[in-house]
C-alpha cells in the first residue's frame, strides 16, 4: 500500500526514472514501515536489520537471493522429471518476442538526449567488451588523520546475459548499480552470450572526492536524493540533541552581504520612483557597513556554469530561467552567506531588527502556512539547509522532474524539514510546519516568522514613515514592464497552454 501511494507521488512531483519508482520507491517502503525513514548505516546494514526482523516474526519470511538460489528456484534441485534447457538464454525469449529490454530502452533516450544538448554522438562501444566503472567516494581526513567509513563502490554495467563473482563465491545475474565493497575481486564472465568468451576480473577501488565539498561536484548515489555524507552529518534525529546547534553552531555569524538579481543591473538608478525600487535604496540606507550586489542573467548562467557539474549544468541549461534563479539563490547563500531577497519583495526594517543576537547563524520565515519562505534568504556560509536543498535539486532534475514548485519551494522546505525532524513526519502542512517554527524559535542560533501579505520578515506597511516613504501607487507590473521581464508564473501559462 505505501509503495503504490510513494510511487504516486514521486509521479506526481515528476519523476520518471525507473529503478527509482520501482525497486528504490518498493523497498523504501519496507524500510520505512519496519525501521523509520532515517536510519544510519550502509545499505546492506540496513537490509541485514530487515532481514532478521523478517526472519524472527512469525508471519514473514525472507532470504537472500543470488543468481543460483531464488525464493522460488535453486538450480541444484533441476531433474530429470522438472528439466530445463539451460543452453537458452533471457536474449532469445526477447528476441522471440520482439521485446527491448527495458534498461536498453532507457540507455538509448539518455544517450539522445545528451546528444541533443551536446551535439556530440555518443562512439558506440567495442563488440564484445564491458565497460565497468566504480564510482565511489569516501570522506576526507579529519584533524585526526583518520579517514571516515567508505561507501560502497559503484560497477555500472552495460551488456546483456552477464554474471559476476564476488569474494563470497556466489554468482548471479549482473544489474546495473551492483554494489560491492572496496577491494573486491569482481570477475565478468560473457561466455555464452553470443559473444567471444570474455572474463573480466577487477578489483574495485575508491576514487577521491572532490576537494572543497562543493555538493554539486560529486555523483550521488541513489539514496532518495540525498549524499551518504550527509546522512551521516545529519544523524539520527533525537529530542535529547540539540538538532539545530548541531548543524549552525560550527558556522561563522551571517557576513554583511545583501544578494539581488535583476535584469537590468542598474535598476536603481534607471526606475527610482517605484516601490520596490526605493525599498533597494533604503536597504542601503538603513544598513551601513553591507555590501548590495545586483546579478543579471548573464552573472546568474555564469556563477552556476562555475559551480556546477558539467552533466548538471547540461540538464539545467535549457529549462525556464526562473529555475535557475531558484538554484543560483541557494548556491549563492550556500557559497557566500548574507541577505537574499526577491526583486518584487519590499523592505523596510534594519538587519540589526532581523538579525537580533550575534549568535543567529540563519532566519527562517514561513510564507503563511504553506512553506519556509522561498523569496528571502538569509543565513551563515556553508548553511547545512542549502547545502541539502542543492543536493535534492539536481538530485530530482536527474531523476527528470522539471516543475518550478517542485524544484524550489518544495525542495527547500523539505530540505529544512529533513534535517530537523527527519524525512517521513506524521502531521498535515501545518503542524509540520508549527513544529519546525517551535525548533527554530527556541534556539539560540535561529529565529521564525510567520509571513503574511503586510508583514514580512524585513517589511511592515505600518513601519512606512516620512523618512523612508514608499510610493504605493506603483505596481510591480510596472517594474517588471520598465525591465521588459515576463513573471514565471505567466511564462509557465502559456507554455502550458500551446502543450
Amino acid at each position: 500500500k505505501l509503495a503504490i501511494e510513494m510511487n504516486l507521488k514521486l509521479r506526481r512531483q515528476g519523476v520518471r526514472n525507473t529503478l527509482q519508482l520501482g525497486p528504490n520507491a518498493y523497498t523504501e517502503a519496507i524500510k520505512t514501515l519496519l525501521l523509520g525513514k532515517i536510519v544510519e548505516g550502509s545499505r546492506r546494514e540496513i537490509l541485514e536489520k530487515m532481514r532478521e526482523m523478517l526472519s524472527k516474526s512469525e508471519y514473514t519470511t525472507t532470504m537472500r537471493e543470488t543468481g543460483e538460489v531464488r525464493v522460488a528456484y535453486n538450480q541444484s534441485r533441476i531433474t530429470k522429471e522438472f528439466p530445463l534447457n539451460l543452453k537458452s538464454r533471457k536474449m532469445d525469449l526477447f528476441k522471440f518476442s520482439n521485446v527491448t529490454h527495458w534498461q536498453k530502452i532507457e540507455k538509448m533516450e539518455i544517450d539522445k538526449k545528451i546528444e541533443h544538448q551536446t551535439g556530440k554522438r555518443k562512439k558506440p562501444k567495442n563488440n564484445g567488451l564491458i565497460k565497468a566503472s566504480a564510482n565511489l567516494f569516501t570522506e576526507n581526513e579529519d584533524q585526526s588523520g583518520e579517514r571516515a567509513s567508505q561507501q560502497p563502490a559503484i560497477l555500472n554495467v552495460q551488456a546483456e546475459n552477464v554474471s559476476a563473482k564476488d569474494e563470497d563465491g556466489s554468482w548471479r545475474e549482473m544489474a546495473p548499480g551492483e554494489t560491492f565493497p572496496v577491494g573486491a575481486n569482481v570477475r565478468i564472465d560473457m561466455s555464452g552470450t553470443g559473444k567471444n568468451s570474455i572474463k573480466l576480473s577487477a578489483v574495485i577501488a575508491a576514487k577521491e572526492k572532490d576537494k572543497g565539498d562543493e555538493p554539486s561536484k560529486a555523483h550521488i548515489p541513489d539514496q532518495s536524493g540525498l549524499r551518504e555524507d550527509l546522512k551521516a552529518e545529519r544523524g539520527t534525529i533525537s529530542n535529547e540533541r540539540d538538532v539545530i546547534k548541531d548543524l549552525l553552531s560550527p558556522l561563522d555569524p551571517i557576513p554583511k552581504l545583501f544578494h539581488m538579481t535583476w535584469k537590468d543591473k542598474n535598476i536603481m538608478k534607471n526606475f527610482p520612483n517605484n516601490k520596490y525600487v526605493q525599498s533597494l535604496n533604503y536597504m542601503m540606507k538603513m544598513n551601513p557597513g553591507w555590501k548590495l550586489t545586483i546579478s543579471d542573467d548573464a552573472d546568474v548562467e555564469q556563477y552556476l556554469k562555475d559551480f556546477l557539474s558539467e552533466e548538471d549544468y547540461l540538464l539545467l541549461k535549457p529549462q525556464p530561467f526562473i529555475q535557475k534563479l531558484d538554484l543560483w539563490r541557494l548556491v549563492k547563500i550556500f557559497k557566500e552567506g548574507g541577505f537574499y531577497q526577491d526583486m518584487d519583495r519590499m523592505y523596510n526594517i534594519p538587519m540589526s531588527e532581523i538579525i537580533r543576537k550575534d549568535s543567529i547563524r540563519c532566519v527562517l520565515p514561513s510564507y503563511y502556512d504553506v512553506n519556509i519562505a522561498h523569496s528571502v534568504m538569509i543565513c551563515a556560509k556553508g548553511s547545512p539547509f542549502h547545502k541539502l536543498a542543492i543536493e535534492m535539486n539536481l538530485e530530482l532534475r536527474r531523476q527528470g522532474v522539471t516543475n518550478t514548485l517542485q524544484l524550489g519551494p518544495h525542495t527547500y522546505t523539505e530540505a529544512i524539514k529533513t534535517l530537523l525532524l527527519g524525512k517521513v513526519v506524521e502531521g498535515n502542512r501545518r503542524d509540520i510546519l508549527d513544529r519546525i517554527r517551535e525548533m527554530l524559535a527556541k534556539s539560540e542560533y535561529t529565529s521564525t516568522m510567520r509571513e503574511t501579505g503586510e508583514v514580512r520578515v524585513a517589511y511592515n506597511k505600518s513601519r512606512i514613515t516620512k523618512e523612508f516613504p514608499l510610493n504605493l501607487k506603483s505596481k510591480k507590473r510596472d517594474l517588471f514592464e520598465f525591465s521588459n521581464v515576463t513573471h514565471w508564473q505567466k511564462l509557465e501559462e502559456m507554455e502550458n497552454k500551446i502543450k
